[in-house]
């Protein structure tokens, strides 16, 4: 994990936020905080890799908020992120990789083979001419 390294980084900013991120979360409350974190320090940064890069993180502290936080208006506020989060254009081959799985049904962590074979089926519907192999 590269977040050891960010901490040593030059930016003060990063390396207070990774080191808050290895000290992980127990509950929605510090996952939401997690993510709002990672989410304010992408506020600064241009439209690329650094920004998608902290935008993803921030989407996973959000996604596992999302799984144990009760109905309120921090879940709405989460909810609002994780939607803008997800339909921003990949800006890092990861993010175009978490894109590529989630248009295709897929865990975002799907390995190649199962991409490769979920499109072959999608090819290969009822009526479609083309044959593999």
């Amino acid at each position: 994990m590269g977040l050891p390294l960010v901490i040593n980084g030059t930016s003060e900013k990063l390396s207070r936020v990774a080191k808050r991120d290895l000290e992980g979360a127990n509950d929605a409350e510090d996952f939401l905080a997690l993510g709002d974190m990672w989410w304010e320090l992408s506020e600064g940064l241009p439209a690329g890799i650094y920004r998608q890069g902290t935008r993803d993180r921030a989407g996973y502290w959000y996604e596992q908020s999302l799984e144990v936080m009760p109905e309120s208006l921090d879940r709405l506020h989460v909810q609002a992120r994780v939607k803008e989060w997800q339909s921003q254009d990949p800006g890092s081959p990861l993010a175009t990789i978490r894109t590529i799985n989630r248009q295709l049904g897929l865990a975002e962590n799907a390995d190649l083979e199962q991409v490769v074979a979920r499109k072959r089926t999608q090819v290969n519907a009822p009526g479609d001419d083309y044959e593999d192999g």
